[in-house]
Order: C-alpha cells, then structure tokens, then sequence
C-alpha cells in the first residue's frame, strides 16, 4: 500500500483550485511547460489560491478528492444528506444531477455556505443543462453539430452552454465528447460524438471547447483514450478494446489536438482495456494516464476517472478498493456517483490508513470570483444565448420579455 504514498493531491477552491499529488519521478514530467496552459496553470488569483491551500489540514486535502452526485429535485432531506458529507469528510465538490434550475441555484448556494472552502461543481451538459435540468434549453446532438460546415456555430453553442452553466452553478462541463465514432453499433457514444472522422472531431471539440473555457466554464475531453469503437456499456459491463496501438491512434488524435494546441483544461478517463496496450482499464491504469497522458502527450490538466461505481469496474473490488487503484494510476479527481455512504467511507478509510507524504505539484482550476449577476446579465456569453432563445421562441409564435 505504500506505492500510493507519492500521489498528487487535488484540493477544489471557487471556481476552483486542484492539488495533484504525484510520484516524485514523475515530477520532471508533468512540470513540462506546454506551449499553452490551461487557464487555471496562469497566475491569476495564485496568491489567494496558494495561501488557501497551504492552511488546509491533510484531512481536508483529502476531501477535496472526493465529488458525488447531487440532485435538485430530491428535496432539502437529500440536500442535508449532503451537506453531512461537506462537514464530515470536507468533500471538494459535487456532480449535478436531475433537477430544476430554480431549485439547483437554491441548493448549490446552500452547499457552498455550508463549507469551509468553496465547493467546486461539474455538470453533464454535453448539449446543454437540459441533459439534466427541466425547463432549459437544449442544444443538438453532438452528431448534428458535426454535419455544420461552419464550426463558428459550434463555438457560438459553447458560449451559451457557458452562460447556462453559471447560471445555475457548475464550474465543469464534462464535455465535449471527443470520442471518435468509429463503430456504428456503439450503444453509449454513437450521437454523442461529432462525427467519424478524427479531424473533424478535433475541430469540432476545439471549437466547443474554447465556446466553453473562454466564457469561464472548464472543458473536460472525454473519454480517453476513446470509447467510440466498443460495443459493451462501461455503465453495465467491462468494455475490452482489442485493437492494436497503431489503430488507436486515430481515437487519440482529438485529445493530442485540444491538449498540444488549446490547453483543454481536464480529461475524462474511460471504464475501457485497450487489450493490445494495458491489461488495466484506462481509468485505473498508471500507463494511460502518466506514461501516454502525462509524459507523452504532456498533458498539465485535471484527470477525471468516470464514475467508480460503474459496473464496468466491479472485477476490481468494493468502491474503496477501486479509489485506491484510481489515486494509485494519478488520477485527480474521483467520481462517486451512486452510492453516498460508500463514498464517505472511502474517504473516512484513506484518510486513517495513508500518509501523503509527497506532494510536488499544485495545479489551480480557475481560482476566479463568480460574476454578479448584472455582471452575467451583460456578458456577451448570456447575450448570445438570450438572442438564440429569442430567435428560437420568435420563431414558434411565442414571446420572450426582458
């Protein structure tokens, strides 16, 4: 159990701050200056970030691992539920689930009083919040988006999934999805994906990408090295990829070009073996994420593991037993999503039984205020995504004031 003690720690502030905790031979890598640097490696807000995270108990780092599902429309008991968990093992963040808005921006400010440290929150609104809450707008799929030969729209749909998301709290996007669809009978990517063709995947998720991260809400590329040619469901079985590397090289392209040229800020491991490569499913595999993610790719980002309690995992132990391979292979960020109590013994469990004891990276994810809301209200980002509603309503004989 020792061989965990040289891992990253990731600590979640404001919009949000992640401490990595690595293996000291591995620090020469992933302190390798990229041409261009997520938008949280820059120096703004290092001071207040640094200065936050060096007054933070070992305990309290640990928690900052740690993001379970939350959802607006179970009620306060649901949402106290959670809070127990902020207070008991200082969890760093949360997953929005199924919900309203109204109610979600209710919550998500009762969580954040709630903490000690501000909680970081991510969504999954591939094609809008309306992925998970009610009464939103939702953006095509991203199959359709990959038919437009003007990738300006797709950016144009980026900055308003910006607005919505801050709108209703969430720091995090996980998406785009950059998965290349490179098999028709894939049940779980398939419309999610942009298209067939790796180019056109990489310029179409550059483009939604920066739509997102320009207007403050992080990206995360998902799922690498790419979940697009399986035919099993990580949600319900283990997916095994049997090509050899030559021919997933097309499925890593997009990620190679949102990582060298546009400093995409997180990756999504996938629940997948690459039979061929590692005998290990990519998101608990030290080889993808520091031998080909880390070092070869010099990627400097977040790495997120999909959600641990995804059945695609279950050959590999309870959920405690999976946390520690996943924080053994470096990934930065759990996803917990199913089961509250396990998570927190997870937590209370890594928390007795290991001692960190080298920590040589720090990265920030974008330690910035969160905008007023006349500050949102005129921004060119809920500009944009007012005129497209009120094109779009204009359109079917409705009405939108203000």
């Amino acid at each position: 159990m020792n061989s965990i003690n040289h891992l990253i720690t990731k600590c979640a502030l404001g919009l949000c701050l992640i401490s990595l905790v690595a293996c000291k031979s591995n620090e020469e890598v992933i302190t390798k200056p990229l041409a261009t640097l997520p938008p949280y490696l820059t120096a703004y807000d290092t001071t207040w970030v640094d200065s936050l995270y060096h007054s933070m108990s070992f305990d309290e780092k640990l928690g900052q691992l740690f993001m379970p599902f939350v959802y607006s429309n179970k009620g306060q008991a649901h949402i106290d539920e959670q809070i127990e968990l902020i207070e008991k093992y200082n969890i760093g963040g949360f997953i929005w689930m199924q919900g309203t808005p109204r109610k979600q921006i209710q919550y998500y400010n009762q969580l954040q009083a709630a903490s000690k440290y501000p909680l970081m929150f991510s969504i999954d609104a591939e094609r809008g919040i309306a992925m998970r809450l009610d009464s939103s707008h939702r953006f095509p799929y991203q199959m359709t988006m990959g038919a437009l030969k003007n990738d300006s729209l797709i950016y144009e749909m980026g900055k308003a999934c910006a607005a919505h998301c801050r709108l209703v709290g969430a720091h995090i996007n996980f998406a785009p999805v950059v998965d290349v669809n490179n098999n028709p009978n894939n049940p779980i990517i398939n419309v999610r994906a942009f298209g067939a063709s790796r180019e056109a995947v990489a310029k179409k998720g550059i483009a939604y990408m920066n739509g997102l991260q320009e207007n403050r809400v992080l990206a995360c590329a998902k799922h690498f090295p790419g979940h697009g040619y399986v035919v099993a469901d990580s949600h319900l079985e283990l997916p095994i990829d049997r090509r050899s590397f030559s021919r997933l090289l097309d499925d890593i392209y997009p990620y190679e070009g949102l990582i060298r040229k546009n400093a995409i800020g997180a990756v999504m491991m996938s629940h997948i073996i690459y039979e061929q490569v590692n005998s290990m499913p990519a998101s608990i595999s030290e080889y993808w994420i520091m031998d080909h993610l880390r070092q070869q790719l010099r990627f400097n980002g977040a790495v997120f593991c999909d959600d641990l309690s995804m059945k695609a995992l279950k050959p590999y132990g309870n959920l405690l037993e999976r946390a520690e391979l996943a924080l053994k292979a470096n990934c930065d960020m759990l996803l917990m999503c199913n089961n509250r109590e396990e998570a927190g013994n997870t937590a209370e469990v890594l928390s007795n039984q290991y001692n960190y004891s080298s920590m040589s990276r720090l990265a920030r994810l974008l330690g910035r205020k969160s905008p007023s809301k006349e500050e949102l209200i005129n921004s060119d980002s809920w500009m944009t995504a007012t005129n497209f509603l009120k094109d779009k309503l204009n359109q079917r004989g409705f009405e939108l004031k203000g």
